[in-house]
């Protein structure tokens, strides 16, 4: 009995064309089958941030003088370049 409440459910969704927040069609208007972050599948490898980013993180802006923070853009230019 689930099974075809979820069909008519997916099937009546496709009928009317019904899209989220950000275009993607919805499947299903039940609130059964909303997954949590928390059950989502991990990768099989870690991420890892980006040599900009970690670097962009380790910066305090307030903190810098203007030629400290060119020097800063200047590394960060040619992290991005190394790691394009």
């Amino acid at each position: 009995m689930k099974v075809l409440r979820r069909a008519r459910e997916v099937l009546f969704n496709l009928e009317k064309s019904e899209f989220d927040e950000v275009g993607i069609p919805k499947i299903s208007r039940s609130d059964e089958n909303i997954v949590s972050p928390q059950s989502q599948q991990l990768g099989l490898f870690g991420e890892t941030a980006h040599p900009v980013i970690k670097h962009l993180e380790k910066i305090e802006p307030d903190d810098l003088s203007p030629r400290q923070a060119m020097d800063a853009l200047y590394d960060l230019k040619r992290l991005l370049r190394k790691s394009l």
